[in-house]
C-alpha cells in the first residue's frame, strides 16, 4: 500500500506541475474567458492541499498511527482520483460557453 500511495503521490504531483506549465502558457482553458482564473487557483490550491496532505500523512512513524494512517492513505488516493477526475472533466465536456468543448484539450 505504501508504494502504491508513493507512486499515486508522484504521478500526482506531475500531473499538477503539467497542469501550472500549461496553464501558464495558455494551452488550457475551462472555457470561461476571465473566470478561468478562479478555477486555476482552485485546482493548484487543490493540488497543494492534497499534496501537504499526502506528506504529513508519509511521515508519520508513529507505531499507534499505522491503522490510521493506512485508512488516511486509502482516503487520499481517492481524493487524488477524484481531483483528477473533476479537472479532466471541467477542460473537456464541463467547459464554459466561451470555449465549448470542441474535441480539442489544447489550444494554441
Amino acid at each position: 500500500m505504501k508504494l502504491l500511495f508513493r507512486l499515486v503521490c508522484l504521478l500526482y504531483a506531475l500531473s499538477g506541475a503539467a497542469f501550472v506549465g500549461l496553464s501558464w502558457t495558455g494551452h488550457l482553458a475551462f472555457g470561461h474567458g476571465l473566470g478561468d482564473l478562479f478555477y486555476h487557483a482552485a485546482h493548484v490550491v487543490g493540488y497543494l492541499l492534497l499534496l501537504g496532505a499526502a506528506w504529513a500523512v508519509g511521515k508519520a512513524k508513529n507505531p499507534e498511527w499505522t491503522r490510521p494512517s493506512q485508512l488516511l492513505r486509502a482516503v487520499l488516493l481517492v481524493l487524488m482520483l477524484l481531483h483528477v477526475r473533476e479537472l479532466g472533466w471541467q477542460l473537456t465536456v464541463g467547459r464554459g460557453v466561451e470555449y465549448s468543448w470542441n474535441g480539442q484539450l489544447f489550444y494554441p
